[in-house]
This record gives C-alpha cells, structure tokens and sequence, in this order.
C-alpha cells in the first residue's frame, strides 16, 4: 500500500520542532532602526505598532 507522503510516520517530532523554533527565534535581528520603530498608545494597551525583523 503506498504511503502518503503527509502520514503522520513521516512528521517531525516535538523535539525537532521546538528545537528548530527556538535556533530560529534567537536568530531574529531587527531589520529597521530604532528611530523609526512606531509605538502605540491606545488607553490601556501600548507597545510596538510594527516591527519589521530578519533570519
């Protein structure tokens, strides 16, 4: 019987999932400068509106 190729025996695992997100979220850089980061202040909530990144 052939197998499809989206089988869950061929699926990473959590540990390779998890490993490989957490290498390429410490790779993130900011990709603008910090004088053009626009933050918001909308009553309650505030923080950053956009914030472009890079691999």
């Amino acid at each position: 019987m052939p197998t499809d190729s989206r089988t869950p025996t061929t699926w990473a695992g959590p540990e390779v999932v998890h490993g490989t997100l957490y290498r390429r979220l410490l790779a993130l850089r900011r990709a603008t400068d910090v004088e053009s980061i626009v933050s918001t202040h909308d009553g309650a909530a505030y923080g950053v509106h956009e914030l472009s990144v890079e691999w």
